[in-house]
C-alpha cells in the first residue's frame, strides 16, 4: 500500500500507523474479493477514530417517481473538510436513480447503494 492513496483519502500517518494499515487490509482482502476506497476509509475509521468520525456524511437522499411523472432522484453529501456534493439524475427505477445521481463521485455511489439496500 502506498501512503499517497492514504493521503488521497484525508489521512496522514505515522510509517508505523501504515504498517497496522496494512496488516488489517491483508486480513481484508483474505475476505473479499475486491477492495475499495470506501473499504479503506472504514478500516481508518476505526482503527484511528474510534468510529467517530467519516469521510461522507449523507446530508438528503430524494427519489421521486409515479404515474405520469418522471422518475428522479437526488444526493446531497457532506464531506469531512466541509464540501457538499450535490448530484440529481432520472432513470427507470429508483436504484437506477439514485445510480444515475451519484455517478459523479465514488462516496455518492456508495451512499445510494447503502440508502437503497432493503432493510
Amino acid at each position: 500500500m502506498r501512503s499517497r492513496a492514504l493521503r488521497d483519502l484525508g489521512y496522514q500517518l505515522e510509517p508505523e500507523q501504515i504498517d497496522r494499515v496494512f496488516e488489517e487490509l491483508k486480513k481484508l482482502a483474505d475476505k473479499k474479493k475486491e477492495i475499495y476506497d470506501g473499504d479503506l476509509d472504514a478500516l481508518l475509521v476505526g482503527l484511528f477514530q474510534n468510529g467517530t468520525a467519516r469521510r461522507w456524511q449523507l446530508a438528503s437522499l430524494n427519489a421521486v417517481s409515479g404515474t405520469g411523472t418522471p422518475p428522479t432522484a437526488a444526493v446531497s453529501l457532506l464531506a469531512r473538510d466541509g464540501r457538499k456534493l450535490d448530484e440529481a439524475a432520472t432513470g427507470d427505477g429508483p436504484s437506477t436513480r439514485c445510480s444515475s445521481a451519484s455517478s459523479g463521485s465514488p462516496a455518492s455511489r456508495r451512499a445510494c447503494a447503502t440508502s437503497t439496500s432493503p432493510a
